[in-house]
């Protein structure tokens, strides 16, 4: 319920309208969706005009439909505008071509509206978008032919009210739409970087592609993904990942896999898309990747898609170098390591990209939801930046107390959750041989990691333990847990349990032990907390 109309706002049709607007305008701030803030427009009509009824239509087709309207409204009128009023009607073809407000004397024989015979009087104002109309917000009433200079100049108010309010929630659509585009592009290039890191992963083209495909149906859970190669005149299916969707939704190829024709087969546009793979400037692939249900395809998971699909281009220039050229072990080797310190440096530049778009957007975010993602994101490229340093430097081999450092890094995180309870338990934890720095991230990664998955009353256990293999580190929490199934992947690229992390990966993790000559692996159970446990030699 509104408040009354101050004594000033009955009397002066300027003080009316200014009253109307604050109230539309303050109000307007709790409402996040156009149907709620044509409503709360009605609302404020309602309060200023009781011998009237207004209506929030939008756009569908030819026709206007409303989408909110006054409780006072007829059953039988009701029932006519949420079907929807022609476009063709003359008062609106009227306000359309001349894109103004229209005040008319109301004829409901002459608008094709017998169930408005009631009305003496009506008004719609156009509601645009990117100069396209797309709504009418609509006044009528019963009690005369014409409406005062003070209904006119209140209807006008609100109107503009409502208008500047749809276009601040448009622009925060459009900003929110970007900032997930530019986290659907971070995770993409984070993943196929990690992946880059593999061991095996540029030894041939075939590799990479295999690798490639189970990365992007780890991006897109529930897909059915392939990569095909062109191969002379034909499309040959060279990999696939996950389940093909249910008969009808995708074309599949013909026996023999090939199919004499360019471009590709023809699939559906709303549940697949593809991304062109170009290697030395020629196409010479396309992922695929296809919804299993009717969920339509985003620009941030096209981005993503877009993103994966250069640096596979990329990767397989170097693979095919690699394999072309014939060079001894330790030529081999060091070829390997040039070609992904290149990837990193490249990787390294579009991150850089990536943080001035965030700082291009930071002036503009608004709302504690909209600016904690944009810290999110910030958070992970710093992240993603101190890996790119770690990797590329040589290790500096020494004496570390894991104690002391486990010690250094939770006083760093008790900084971070100041408004949560931990119940820190840090046991014995032994002195070993490694990059004191590499280690502290390793430490850092795990135990923010458990943070993120436990609730207010998190209990974080860290522990050492001399094995046959050498020391082992435990990390355990009381926090989701994972399926165990998931376990053998947990470590790998493009692998996550949740969208809250922060900072290094459990692929980036895993890296990182390895060059010590360790190894990491997780238990866990869901609802009962997990375990991450990682080895180095004595």
């Amino acid at each position: 319920m509104l408040p009354a109309t101050p004594d000033d706002a009955a009397t002066d049709p300027y003080a009316a309208a200014l009253t109307a607007f604050m109230q539309f305008t303050e109000r307007s701030t709790v409402a996040h969706d156009p149907v709620a803030l044509g409503q709360l427009a009605v609302e404020v009509m309602d309060a200023f005009f009781p011998d009237g009824t207004s209506a929030y239509y939008e756009l569908d087709g030819e026709f206007a439909k409303a989408r909110a309207m006054s409780a006072s409204t007829t059953p039988a009128l009701a029932a006519v505008v949420r079907q929807g009023l022609p476009r063709t009607m003359p008062m609106l073809a009227l306000m359309f071509s001349t894109a103004r407000a229209v005040f008319s004397e109301w004829n409901a024989a002459e608008q094709h509206v017998p169930e408005s015979a009631d009305y003496r009087a009506g008004a719609v104002f156009p509601i645009w978008r990117a100069d396209q109309p797309i709504g009418v917000f609509g006044l009528g009433a019963t009690h005369a032919p014409a409406f005062t200079e003070r209904e006119r100049l209140v209807y006008l108010a609100v109107g503009r009210a409502l208008q500047l309010a749809l276009e601040r929630t448009w622009a925060a659509e459009a900003q929110d739409a970007e900032l997930r585009q530019l986290r659907r592009r971070h995770e993409a290039l984070e993943a196929f970087v990690a992946l880059e890191r593999e061991p095996a992963f540029l030894s041939d083209p075939d590799t990479v592609v295999l690798h490639a495909v189970r990365l992007v149906h780890l991006l897109f859970p529930g897909t059915f993904v392939r990569y095909w190669t062109l191969t002379g005149k034909h499309w040959v299916v060279q990999g696939e990942a996950g389940q093909p969707p249910a008969e009808g939704l995708l074309e599949r190829l013909p026996v023999p896999e090939s199919v004499a024709i360019q471009p590709l087969p023809h699939v559906a546009r709303q549940l697949t898309e593809r991304e062109s793979v170009h290697v030395h400037g020629e196409v010479r692939g396309a992922l695929e990747v296809t919804r299993r249900d009717s969920t339509p395809w985003s620009t941030p998971d096209r981005a993503a898609l877009e993103t994966v699909a250069v640096h596979l281009g990329l990767a397989l220039e170097r693979a095919g170098e690699v394999q072309r050229t014939q060079l001894r072990p330790q030529a081999w080797t060091e070829k390997v390591q040039a070609a992904r310190d290149e990837s990193l440096a490249f990787s390294e530049a579009v991150w850089l990209d990536l943080r001035r778009d965030l700082d291009r957007l930071t002036p503009s975010v608004e709302g504690e939801d909209a600016r904690d993602r944009l810290n999110h994101l910030y958070s992970r490229l710093d992240a993603l930046l101190d890996y790119a340093e770690l990797t590329r430097r040589p290790m500096s081999i020494g004496l570390v107390d894991l104690g002391a450092l486990t010690r250094v890094v939770q006083s760093e995180l008790d900084g971070e959750t100041l408004n949560r309870r931990i119940d820190w338990h840090v046991g014995h934890l032994p002195v070993v041989r490694g990059d004191r720095e590499v280690l502290r991230e390793v430490l850092r990664a795990l135990l923010r990691n458990a943070l993120t998955f436990t609730g207010d009353d998190a209990r974080i256990e860290v522990w050492g333990e001399a094995h046959p293999e050498g020391h082992v580190v435990f990390v355990r929490d009381n926090g989701a847990g994972f399926d165990p199934a998931f376990a053998p992947h947990l470590f790998e690229p493009g692998s996550q349990l949740g969208d809250e992390g922060h900072g290094l990966g459990l692929a980036a993790v895993r890296h990182l032990v390895e060059r010590h000559g360790g190894r990491v692996w997780a238990e866990g159970q869901p609802g009962q907390g997990a375990t991450v446990m990682f080895s180095l030699p004595r």
